[in-house]
């Protein structure tokens, strides 16, 4: 779990997949003979990623950031830092090939992605929320979650996520009875 602990998400392009570790993304063949990898500063106890089109994201916790990394260029280009300032979630968009980006800082750590046709969503154990990236990057909360909540996302018009305190995956509906 976490931290510099092993291969975390896996995600398909093709016959390609998609693997990350704590601070390197792989892509392994169907055999899982490793094709390449690939690094980037910013990546730092990656714990998720998501593919959207032709774009993998990655959560880097140890940065407090989300990187994006396009599938067809092979290489990190886009990367947003997530801040709480004066009680208000924001954020700000880096270019990951350059040293503009965030220092290590975990402070909400980041645990997941998830990417739609309506944003980006992430949470963290210490976000309290699932949030919301609009595509003018502004940042809101989609609802309130339980502290230490891993793997929120949105799901048949609710949200679906792991609560790991409580040892159960939560499905929570606009309407109707939740279930754990």
């Amino acid at each position: 779990r976490g931290a510099d602990r092993g291969l975390r998400g896996i995600a398909f392009d093709g016959g390609d997949l998609y693997i990350a570790a704590s601070d390197e993304l792989f892509c392994y063949d169907r055999e899982f003979n490793t094709q390449q990898s690939w690094r980037n500063r910013y990546l730092k106890h990656c714990h998720e990623i998501c593919r959207k089109d032709r774009m993998l994201f990655l959560s880097s916790t140890g940065h407090d950031c989300l990187l994006a990394f396009d599938l067809d260029q092979k290489q990190f280009v886009w990367g947003f830092h997530l801040q709480k300032i004066d009680g208000r979630w924001t954020g700000f968009t880096f270019d990951p090939r350059t040293d503009s980006g965030p220092r290590l800082v975990n402070e909400h750590h980041i645990n997941n992605v998830f990417v739609d046709s309506t944003g980006i969503y992430l949470s963290g154990l210490r976000t309290d929320a699932l949030l919301h990236i609009n595509r003018s990057n502004e940042v809101s909360v989609v609802c309130n979650l339980p502290s230490g909540t891993h793997n929120a996302r949105p799901f048949n018009g609710g949200i679906i996520f792991n609560d790991t305190a409580s040892d159960c995956l939560r499905v929570v509906p606009r309407q109707g009875q939740p279930q754990a």
